[in-house]
């Protein structure tokens, strides 16, 4: 989800859940949802000939609407009037590296930059981090063993091939790590790099993230359960998306009652 600005590109499925912006979408080329009771919702959207969209909730409808195979209707501005709050955010201590193929855990506290480098690996134990950014190399995996609240004042970027998500022990989800990035685009433009948060090619992530901004970028063929939620929202080719919102339960009101398996109420994104 997003303020203002959200592209599913080529290729990019919505498994469960909902996708929207408070203004403008796009579904480009193959995009699709593959549950009948998921939703778009967006002050205008914009669909691609071929793509494949179950509910649609907007004031303005660029493209093909015979792609939508379920509820078309209007929606009430803003789509989600409250975001996620920003945490308080007092990174305050030493960089923390983790050396290349090596592996570390790591306590609650207030850090300054993460580094992860190629192949190597970060338990966190649980509790609530500070950091001043996120820099994760490629093939880098970080874990929780333990819900973990983690507060970013400047940007997060990974490489190709991380991981971040719970521990495989215990009953986590997505729901239990919870990412808040107050980092912005450089330019403070949608186009601008680096940008605030930005996931690489091939990620496999379970977790929820707000970047309210800058962008939340998610690179191509990436596996992404939980919430996305920035300034801006990008979701690259052959990209999974899956629902499971800590920061809310359910979607954002219509101006009619939808059916009720996706009955909207108050909430933030996919």
């Amino acid at each position: 989800f997003s303020n203002e600005d959200t592209r599913l590109q080529s290729d990019t499925q919505i498994n469960t859940g909902y996708v929207g912006s408070n203004a403008y979408m796009v579904f480009a080329s193959n995009s699709s949802m593959t549950s009948s009771s998921s939703a778009a919702y967006a002050d205008t959207i914009r669909l691609n000939s071929s793509a494949q969209v179950s509910n649609v909730y907007a004031n303005s409808i660029d493209g093909n609407t015979s792609v939508i195979s379920g509820t078309q209707q209007t929606v009430a501005l803003p789509v989600v009037a409250t975001m996620p709050n920003m945490p308080e955010l007092t990174p305050n201590g030493q960089e923390v590296t983790v050396a290349r193929n090596g592996g570390s855990l790591l306590e609650a506290g207030s850090y300054g930059k993460l580094k992860v480098n190629r192949n190597g690996s970060l338990i966190l134990s649980g509790g609530v981090y500070h950091f001043t950014e996120w820099d994760i190399v490629a093939n880098a995996e970080i874990y929780a063993s333990a819900p973990v609240d983690i507060r970013i004042s400047g940007r997060l970027r990974t490489r190709g091939n991380v991981t971040i998500m719970p521990t495989a022990s215990g009953n986590l989800t997505a729901k239990d790590i919870r990412i808040f990035v107050n980092g912005t685009n450089e330019g403070d433009t949608r186009e601008g790099r680096p940008r605030a948060a930005h996931f690489g090619n091939d990620n496999t992530l379970a977790l929820n993230i707000y970047a309210p901004n800058g962008s939340v970028y998610l690179g191509q063929r990436n596996t992404a359960a939980g919430a996305y939620i920035g300034r801006w929202a990008h979701a690259g080719k052959h990209t999974k998306l899956s629902l499971d919102s800590s920061f809310g339960q359910n979607q954002p009101i219509a101006t009619e009652v939808p059916p009720p398996e996706i009955a909207p109420t108050n909430a933030p994104v996919d």
